[in-house]
């Protein structure tokens, strides 16, 4: 634990002010019965000077939460939140996910703002502007927030890590530089924080350069800070993912000035009470939700990127007459398809993002260049990016970078250099994989998602398939 305090005489009577935090939720729903019961066990210690806050990414990882039907997409999380008492949210780049009319939806369903200063609305939005900071009034202490999401450059835009496509009207700028903007709010409040979806390293620049800062209470980068971090005097904070934990922040203040503050993570693991009216607010999220319907059976254990990015590109290949199919590693989001029933619950599980599925067609040069593409945008460095059907490949990099690619037929037969192929992938690629290609991407109709579960009905039994792609250093 983290205690950062400052030694003085005064007779001033002490206050303490207790911050509670979650980021990058990703609609992780289970637990929130445990942490509804923990809430009210905080503010009946310490009442009326308990605040709950988010870091962002409330969407995308539980299909329950991400496709529900009535009342709408992200509904669940939302509800839950408003029960728990969460006071403001930062503005995650998953908040884009279900579009923005869909988000829109949510803010106005929040009974708590979605702040973000960096963020500018233009023509051909479908969100209202949100505000930059709020001022919160906890009894008699002003609590000002202040709020950034990160961004990078992504097709030529400055923008968060989001589906470019979702992303019309909108416009980003650097965040620390818009909430440096922003300190003279240091005399209007008497606790001054950040809440910011921007990554504990961004946080740290921030701190740097805004040591008015009291607290910052991070998300994006899914950052588990135990006891926090200091820098320049200003305590970070970020409670990991997945509403494993919460941040508990305890602030002293001595008049109206902030003099210790304390910081833990609280692992929800260890709640033991759990909030009658919140359990059965998400049993019944779950009960109601169309999909727990049995739709195929995994035959043997189906494990990591490749195996699942086999499936994928399979059922988007077959279900569009496409003599190939690609899938980027980081649109599958579980490890592993254990064997036994295959739920749709499952299907959205593994590829939660609902891209739709287009068809195009490449020449072996301009897939080619897809696949450089595709590396230079992978994080993850040691391995390939874009998984595959109807083909493998081998690509040879120096020094990091790519340099030849080899491909061919599963039985060995090299491409038809010059010959367009059809080529089924998602949206998401044909927006963010800014690659050279003569012919344009049409749109299917479908989501990936949906294209899956049509294949595995229609073959009934799926099972592992071979790796089709190596990453050779040179």
């Amino acid at each position: 634990m983290i205690a950062v305090g400052f030694a003085a005489c005064s007779t001033t009577k002490e206050t303490q002010l207790v911050i509670l935090s979650t980021n990058d939720m990703h609609a992780h729903i289970d637990d929130y019965a445990k942490v509804a019961a923990f809430v009210s066990q905080e503010q009946k210690a310490h009442p009326g000077r308990v605040v709950v806050l988010s870091g962002g990414d409330l969407f995308s990882g539980n299909p329950v939460v991400d496709h529900c039907d009535r009342p709408g997409k992200g509904y669940p999380i939302i509800d839950l939140m408003n029960r728990v008492g969460y006071r403001a949210s930062a503005v995650g780049n998953h908040e884009f996910d279900y579009g923005q009319r869909v988000l829109a939806e949510r803010v106005r369903q929040a009974r708590f703002p979605f702040l973000c200063a960096n963020l500018h609305v233009g023509e051909g939005a479908e969100i209202r502007q949100p505000e930059p900071s709020t001022v919160i009034r906890v009894g008699r202490l002003r609590l000002g927030i202040i709020s950034g999401i990160q961004v990078e450059a992504i097709s030529g835009r400055l923008i968060p890590s989001s589906h470019p496509g979702r992303l019309a009207g909108l416009t980003f700028t650097e965040p620390v530089e818009e909430l440096t903007k922003l300190r003279d709010m240091r005399k209007r409040c008497d606790v001054f924080l950040a809440l910011n979806h921007m990554g504990v390293e961004e946080d740290k620049k921030l701190a740097e350069r805004m040591p008015e800062l009291d607290l910052i209470v991070g998300g994006h980068s899914h950052t588990r800070l135990d006891t926090g971090i200091v820098v320049n005097g200003v305590l970070i904070t970020q409670a990991g993912e997945y509403l494993q934990y919460v941040g508990r922040t305890e602030l002293t203040l001595r008049g109206r000035k902030v003099v210790a503050r304390r910081n833990r993570l609280i692992p929800v693991a260890s709640m033991t009470a759990e909030d009658a009216e919140v359990k059965a607010a998400i049993k019944k999220f779950y009960d109601e939700s169309p999909l727990n319907e049995v739709i195929g059976r995994v035959t043997a254990r189906i494990e990591g990127k490749e195996g699942l990015g086999n499936l994928v590109t399979d059922a988007e290949a077959a279900m569009n007459g496409a003599d190939f199919a690609f899938q980027n590693a980081g649109g599958i989001r579980i490890g592993a398809l254990e064997p036994g029933d295959m739920t749709a619950k499952m299907v959205y599980e593994m590829d939660p993002f609902g891209n739709e599925v287009n068809v195009v067609e490449l020449t072996p040069a301009e897939m080619r260049d897809l696949i450089r593409v595709s590396h230079r945008y992978n994080k993850r460095r040691h391995a390939v990016d874009l998984l595959v059907s109807g083909m493998t490949y081998t690509l040879y990099t120096k020094n990091g970078e790519p340099d030849r690619i080899e491909m061919a037929f599963p039985d060995g037969r090299p491409l038809e250099e010059g010959r367009y192929y059809r080529v089924a992938l998602n949206d998401y690629i044909v927006s963010a994989y800014k690659f050279p290609h003569a012919r344009a991407a049409k749109p299917t109709g479908k989501s990936s998602e949906e294209t899956i579960i049509e294949y595995i009905r229609s073959r009934k039994e799926i099972a592992p398939q071979a790796p089709r792609t190596k990453l050779i250093e040179e």
